[in-house]
């Protein structure tokens, strides 16, 4: 066996490591870069994924990545029939926004990005000035915390909440507040398939209780409907969470669509989870009594 080295590897951009050992690894070229007072925010090319967005060191967005974003969007927007939808984007650089804006039904997108420079980035380097300037668009110049106490209090409430992997110290009585009373709200998260125990990549030390605990132990969702696609990036299983009021089922599409990824009949067989994903969620309430699941 030949001897491993690390060349030319160690001089590839990666994904900051943690407890679990795991990072991404890309040979990228630096295209653009701009620090602000909250954020470092770089632009790189790739020659087959096309452009890689950078905040703070941590895999954004990537130009070449259909599934994570159609398979966070058309699914919760194609699983229930509605004829009109309000739609609340926790954060984003306009690639989720275009995959929303794809439905005539869709009447009103309410965005919450408080980073002007990933605005600039979006509309001057990334090509998403069209979807900025909708008329069905809006901006609210708020982090998604601080636009929940906001929305909270506004009519009509929304049918559909995006958060976002960058949103952090969301609360469900929050989202609950924000949303009708058959509206759902998706997250989602990258699963750690482990040889002895499985976890969510958020639960990471260091990275606090994430949405889905708090969902889990909250009573605003009584349902919470798990379903996921294979990724080519990180742990290869990207899992996503529904959180309704009403426990409507997403698991068949109402409406015909087809994407580059998306289609009807991998629809359905998203929430046709593996064996193995009971695990992670029995766990991740295990963990905060302690316990660790052999």
């Amino acid at each position: 066996m030949s001897e491993i080295t690390t060349e030319p590897y160690q001089r590839w951009w990666h994904t900051p490591s943690n407890e679990f050992g795991l990072t991404t690894a890309l040979a990228l070229q630096k295209v653009h870069a701009v620090t602000t007072p909250a954020h470092r925010l770089e632009l790189y090319s790739h020659p087959l994924f096309g452009w890689v967005l950078v905040v703070g060191d941590c895999l954004y967005s990537i130009e070449h990545d259909p599934g994570y974003r159609e398979m966070l969007i058309h699914l919760p927007l194609l699983g229930r029939r509605r004829e009109h939808c309000r739609v609340l984007l926790l954060g984003g650089d306009g690639a989720i926004l275009r995959e929303v804006l794809r439905h005539d039904f869709v009447t009103e997108v309410v965005l919450c990005e408080d980073e002007p420079a990933l605005l600039a980035i979006a509309t001057e380097w990334l090509g998403f000035d069209a979807e900025f300037s909708d008329a069905r668009v809006k901006h609210y110049p708020l982090a998604a915390s601080n636009a929940l106490q906001i929305l909270a209090h506004e009519n009509p409430k929304f049918d559909f909440i995006v958060s976002s992997d960058f949103a952090t110290n969301l609360q469900p009585q929050a989202l609950a507040a924000c949303l009708t009373d058959d509206g759902v709200c998706v997250d989602s998260d990258w699963f750690v398939l482990g040889k002895q125990q499985n976890e969510w990549y958020r639960d990471a030390d260091g990275q606090g209780e994430n949405l889905l605990h708090r969902a889990e132990q909250s009573t605003c969702f009584p349902a919470i409907q798990h379903y996921y696609y294979v990724s080519p990036w990180m742990t290869g299983y990207r899992g996503f969470f529904l959180y309704t009021k009403d426990a409507h089922s997403y698991a068949e599409p109402f409406r015909a669509y087809t994407g580059s990824h998306y289609n009807a009949e991998l629809h359905r067989a998203a929430f046709a989870l593996p064996t193995f994903w009971s695990k992670p969620v029995a766990h991740s309430a295990a963990r905060r009594r302690g316990v660790i699941f052999q």
